[in-house]
């Protein structure tokens, strides 16, 4: 049995009940899927055509399990899978270019992320208290990570950043308490107040360029004991931790 409706001016939606499926076509944004039951949805397919999730399109689906991202959607929006509690696993496609705002906050189930290499800007609190989520591999392609993007994801051990990122935003991975270690690339100039603030067990961290501070952005940091920065660094000591002026990109 299935049902229909409209997701905006060019793209319709169909539920599938017997596999609990709902398939997005079209040739366009999605804005807003009216007059689903979001309540019974577990999967979600973007069929190619669709170009953009819009703000809030599938927000609080809490029974939603899996999606499937055409690659011909260039942009996550703001808010756009905010709070799937149930969805495990998230890869966006290579075509996509933006990811807004509070996009997957509060999916608390997300255990696997894969982030496609064209994404330029990941939005502030874009994955915000995603609980189980354990790594992040930042593709080269991004530049900018906002405020609170990666904060309060309590089991994130590994992080690896875009070799090309300028600036992290404030509390960007504040309250990252399984994170041990953090290299900076040379390419980031800014990072932003409490940026790794109240992590307690990162260890290491290892810059590479010349970077811009904010204020308090490594506090509350207790076991901090290795920084390592290249030959010119000004300063002898970082967070109160005696530097090793030996690293080069």
């Amino acid at each position: 049995m299935t049902n229909g409706g409209s997701c905006g001016q060019s793209t319709t939606w169909s539920f599938f009940s017997r596999t609990k499926t709902l398939v997005i076509r079209g040739k366009g944004p999605i804005e807003f899927c009216s007059n689903v039951d979001k309540d019974k949805v577990e999967n979600i397919v973007i069929n190619y055509g669709v170009t953009a999730i819009g703000p809030s399109a599938f927000s609080y689906y809490t029974n939603l399990k899996s999606v499937s991202i055409a690659d011909t959607v260039t942009t996550i929006s703001g808010q756009a899978f905010q709070c799937c509690s149930n969805l495990t696993s998230v890869t966006i496609p290579d075509s996509v270019t933006l990811i807004g705002d509070k996009a997957f906050q509060s999916c608390t189930g997300l255990k696997t992320l894969t982030i496609g290499k064209s994404v330029k800007s990941i939005g502030e609190s874009a994955f915000y208290y995603c609980l189980l989520l354990k790594s992040v591999k930042i593709p080269n392609s991004v530049e900018t990570i906002g405020a609170f993007a990666f904060a309060s994801c309590y089991n994130l051990t590994s992080v690896v950043l875009s070799n090309n990122l300028t600036s992290l935003g404030t509390q960007s991975f504040g309250s990252c308490q399984s994170l041990e270690s953090i290299v900076l690339p040379k390419t980031l100039t800014s990072i932003g107040s409490f940026a790794f603030t109240y992590n307690s067990i990162l260890k290491s961290v290892i810059f590479y360029g010349d970077h811009d501070l904010g204020v308090d952005a490594f506090s509350k940091c207790p076991n901090l004991n290795f920084v390592c920065v290249p030959p010119d660094y000004k300063d002898s000591y970082f967070c109160r931790v005696k530097v090793e002026k030996s690293c080069s990109p």
